[in-house]
């Protein structure tokens, strides 16, 4: 691990600047995400939470854990 900050669920910082990254490349391209498990979860919940400027269309999730507090 290189990075002095360790991976959170709670911070959408990395996915921004990538999203941000995209929209400036195509900026009248519209973006669809795609995310399995965890990812999903953690797409469903920028989208849910936070407020974006991006162009995003869909998302598609597989398989994402709902309630990840939950122990079974």
């Amino acid at each position: 691990m290189t990075s002095p900050v360790p991976f959170t669920a709670m911070k959408y910082g990395e996915l921004e600047a990538a999203l941000e990254r995209v929209s400036n490349y195509y900026p009248n391209s519209d973006i669809y995400l795609v995310g399995t498990s965890f990812g999903g979860n953690y797409l469903m919940r920028y989208l849910i939470r936070e407020k974006h400027s991006f162009n995003i269309k869909s998302l598609v999730v597989l398989a994402p854990p709902i309630n990840v507090t939950r122990v079974v």
